[in-house]
């Protein structure tokens, strides 16, 4: 029998058995008439006959199980006794099927939001070469006297930085404020109005290949794209915006949302770094040169006292 006819049995077993049946009286009736044929009785036919053919249910298993596909019927029948089982109790079935729902949408949410934070790579051009400088901190400098580790610098630091790794790489400071301030936009009539801002250092659209969706990203205040449709309807450029006591241009529009997964920034202003060397606020991120690669740091090793090599 061929395996199609196999599944198709398992899906009707009623039919199955029904056929079953009608091979095997057949079967018993044949021996019945041919016992006959030699003399017996119709009563002591069927007696021999039935005690010749053997166990009846064993033989009908074994029929089964031969125009069956057996594991895939075994599993049909498990999912057919689940489903009475269910039916039977609604009850504990829905508070069952909600409580599944509720724990994978739970789950698709986090995967999804770990997915945004983590996983996806930043909206830019090859990210893979972007790197983030960081640094541990001495324990001296923790009130807890722990070692930690710190993503901030201070402006002449990220100066040192852009000189040391001229040719190999190209830095760009950033002053990611966080938060929502407020700012005052010349067509407003000098209400406020609270938006995200951030600053980057000059020349660090370039570094990070930020797309410009109109203008220049050099020389005055960027709007992002999607800040710039929202808040004067894609028409920014030539607007003021007022932060505190300073004024600036809006020169362009950035097709981008910024370094921080999650955080869309609305403006960036243009950077004026501290010279004070301990205001380490400033983030440095990096792009690096072709053929170069970050290598891990080679470990410390002690110094052998003196006398001993």
């Amino acid at each position: 029998m061929s395996w199609v006819s196999r599944i198709v049995n398992v899906f009707r077993p009623g039919r199955a058995h029904a056929e079953l049946e009608e091979e095997m009286a057949f079967h018993l009736e044949q021996r019945v008439e041919s016992l006959m044929a030699e003399g017996s009785g119709r009563a002591e036919a069927e007696r021999a006959a039935r005690r010749r053919m053997g166990n009846l249910a064993g033989l009908r298993e074994e029929s089964y199980e031969a125009k069956s596909a057996v594991r895939l019927d075994a599993v049909v029948r498990d999912v057919r006794f689940g489903l009475r089982v269910l039916r039977k109790h609604r009850t504990t079935t829905a508070a069952a099927v909600v409580s599944l729902g509720l724990a994978i949408g739970a789950c698709t949410a986090a995967f999804t939001l770990i997915d945004a934070l983590l996983l996806r790579p930043l909206p830019l051009p090859e990210p893979g070469r972007l790197v983030q400088l960081g640094r541990l901190m001495p324990a001296f400098l923790s009130p807890w006297n722990k070692a930690a580790e710190s993503d901030t610098f201070s402006y002449p630091q990220f100066e040192l930085f852009r000189e040391a790794v001229r040719g190999e790489a190209d830095l760009v400071a950033l002053e990611l404020r966080g938060g929502l301030q407020p700012v005052k936009f010349d067509d407003a009539g000098g209400v406020s109005e609270i938006v995200r801002i951030d600053a980057v250092s000059e020349g660090g659209f370039g570094v990070l290949r930020v797309r410009a969706a109109a203008g220049r990203l050099d020389g005055g205040a960027v709007v992002s794209d999607e800040f710039a449709k929202r808040r004067f309807g894609g028409n920014a450029i030539g607007r003021w915006v007022s932060v505190g006591r300073e004024q600036f241009p809006v020169v362009g529009v950035a097709a981008f949302g910024g370094l921080q997964p999650g955080y869309l920034t609305d403006v960036w202003l243009p950077l004026k770094g501290q010279a004070d060397p301990d205001a380490g606020r400033y983030q440095v991120w990096g792009r690096l040169r072709e053929g170069v690669r970050v290598s891990r740091p080679t470990p410390l090793r002690k110094r052998p006292p003196s006398g001993r090599r």
